[in-house]
């Protein structure tokens, strides 16, 4: 659908809304693989240029890793 038709804002494009689908998939833990499947993407490399996480996505899985210090700790040595 043209988006004179879908009488969406100038600024509002089928090009934004597929950015936006694809960023909702990511900061929702969608893989990037099914993103591309969803998003009818042919190379992976689109889906990464398509979904970008939001400033407040990224400062929350930062601030997990500090609520969660069991992330940081070195992984167990394997049994001899």
């Amino acid at each position: 659908m043209r988006p004179e038709r879908a009488k969406l804002p100038g600024d509002i494009t089928p090009h934004v809304m597929r950015h936006t689908f694809a960023s909702r998939l990511a900061m929702a833990g969608v893989d990037l693989r099914t993103i591309q499947e969803l998003g009818r993407w042919e190379d992976i490399r689109m889906v990464q240029r398509y979904a970008n996480l939001s400033r407040a996505h990224i400062r929350e899985a930062l601030d997990r890793i500090g609520r969660n210090q069991s992330v940081a700790t070195p992984l167990a040595r394997p049994v001899s």
